[in-house]
């Protein structure tokens, strides 16, 4: 959720922009984090890479913006 909150921030302070991944308005939190599980579990060779990067990954690939 922090990333997801991060970057909402930054295109809201025009720091960013466009949004790395575009996360429906309807998607729960705990959807996001079962996104982010599923993905660091079928990359077991990233789990040393940072959090924030792997997280923007996996929702980024879940959720593209069009």
């Amino acid at each position: 959720m922090g990333i997801h909150d991060y970057q909402e921030a930054l295109v809201g302070w025009s720091d960013l922009d466009k949004p790395y991944f575009c996360v429906p308005t309807d998607a729960s939190d705990g959807q996001l984090v079962k996104v982010v599980t599923k993905y660091l579990n079928e990359r077991p060779q990233k789990l040393h890479l940072q959090a924030t990067s792997s997280a923007a990954n996996a929702l980024a690939l879940a959720f593209p913006c069009s």
